[in-house]
């Protein structure tokens, strides 16, 4: 499902303003966190516990290395993600859902280290009093590659059916 979703949307060019390029600064160490918002194929940890900053990042980049036998990319945090899928295994288990049918498309809106000369404090701070930097942007990203995925899928969804597409064409 990744591989179909991502090959239909990895070239979406999505939108970019001033805001954008102004947060993004902040991150001069991050080569990723400079680009314009853009399309990837990466792995998340969902955690109970929300966390932040720099060494908290690198035991996540670690933690998602050692579980995927260094095959994996860590991209992004999360928390919902793992009880949706735990919902998903409960209902395959009772036949009544496909847990190999589960397609998570998550939206960056801020970033889980803090800015450069920053404390993980001070980020957390700023991030309360100003909400999540990218959040209405993310929403916006979310909605434009989420409907291509959908709007195909249910397009097709005589032979979807019945089979978990494999490649996004």
């Amino acid at each position: 499902m990744a591989n179909f979703a991502f090959g239909l949307t990895a070239d979406v060019v999505l939108p970019d303003d001033k805001k954008l390029r102004q947060i993004r600064a902040g991150y001069p160490s991050y080569p990723n966190a400079l680009r314009p918002p853009f399309v990837l194929e990466g792995d998340v940890l969902a955690a109970d516990t929300f966390w932040t900053g720099d060494l908290l990042n690198s035991w996540a980049e670690d933690w998602i290395s050692y579980w995927t036998h260094e095959e994996g990319s860590f991209a992004m945090s999360a928390f919902e993600d793992a009880a949706i899928g735990q919902a998903l295994q409960f209902l395959s288990q009772a036949g009544r859902a496909d847990k190999n049918r589960l397609l998570v498309l998550r939206g960056g809106s801020d970033y889980t280290v803090q800015l450069q000369g920053e404390t993980p404090a001070q980020f957390v701070a700023s991030e309360n009093s100003g909400g999540l930097s990218g959040f209405q942007e993310a929403l916006n990203n979310l909605y434009q590659v989420g409907s291509i995925a959908a709007i195909r899928l249910s397009a097709n969804w005589s032979t979807y059916a019945n089979q978990i597409p494999r490649s996004g064409h």
